[in-house]
């Protein structure tokens, strides 16, 4: 599970940042955005096995930080196109 997580961590991360503006962008957001709660969910239901070890730091963790991390990278994203247009704007203007 660890390196499925790690995978995941490393696409959600470093894909929005390259999908071009637009809806191919906007699907993938949503297609992720459900699959690491999913993911979280289902991590949460066997973390709740009495016999499952979580270790030193649990998938569930780990999985929380994804999602946090997700959010952080499309704000960023988000903000840097709109500076981007407002400059593109503000050329094409004079």
């Amino acid at each position: 599970m660890a390196y499925l997580i790690l995978g995941i961590f490393v696409v959600v991360v470093f894909a929005p940042l390259v999908i071009p503006w637009g809806k191919k962008l906007l699907a993938y957001c949503l297609a992720a955005w459900f699959f690491l709660w999913i993911m979280f969910f289902i991590q949460i239901e066997r973390e709740s096995d009495p016999i499952y070890d979580a270790g030193i730091v649990s998938d569930n963790v780990a999985l929380g930080l994804s999602v946090l991390i997700f959010i952080i990278v499309i704000a960023i994203r988000s903000l840097l196109q709109f500076i981007w247009s407002k400059i593109l704007a503000k050329r094409n203007h004079k």
